[in-house]
């Protein structure tokens, strides 16, 4: 049985799913759909300091790290017998759990309505985001375990 969770394997699976995370929200993607779905245009966008920034920054590659590992651990329990079952599982987890969170989420929205297009903006572009990265980890994991 080959492992899924080695350091090698979660640091490979992070930094792949940190330069999605860069590209899915930079202007060549949806940084103009997401900075909508917060209201905001680029004009009206917060300008932030360098080192608030760098702490966003930080926090986002420790945070994908643990979704990382947990992926592994998932993966490791799962023992999938082929790529296309570890992409099931992947799909499994990203829309069964964090797709349904983030609709929950969005059911309960304090700002506008649940169908408000402005709502609905920020769950498809952060759900979709997930369902993506958590595919793109599985890959990387796979081929690299």
């Amino acid at each position: 049985m080959e492992i899924f969770f080695t350091p090698s394997v979660i640091l490979l699976a992070t930094i792949a799913g940190y330069i999605l995370g860069g590209i899915w929200y930079s202007p060549l993607l949806f940084f103009r759909w997401s900075l909508e779905a917060e209201g905001l245009t680029v004009e009206t966008n917060p300008r932030r300091g360098r080192s608030y920034k760098t702490k966003v920054l930080l926090y986002t590659l420790i945070i994908t790290g643990i979704l990382a590992s947990s992926l592994a651990l998932i993966l490791d329990i799962a023992n999938p017998s082929s790529l296309k079952d570890a992409l099931y599982l992947s799909l499994l987890i990203s829309v069964g759990i964090i797709g349904a969170t983030r609709l929950m989420d969005l059911m309960h929205s304090a700002i506008g309505t649940y169908n408000s297009g402005r709502n609905q903006k920020k769950f498809l572009v952060w759900s979709l985001y997930y369902i993506v990265m958590f595919a793109v980890m599985t890959i990387v994991m796979y081929y690299v375990r």
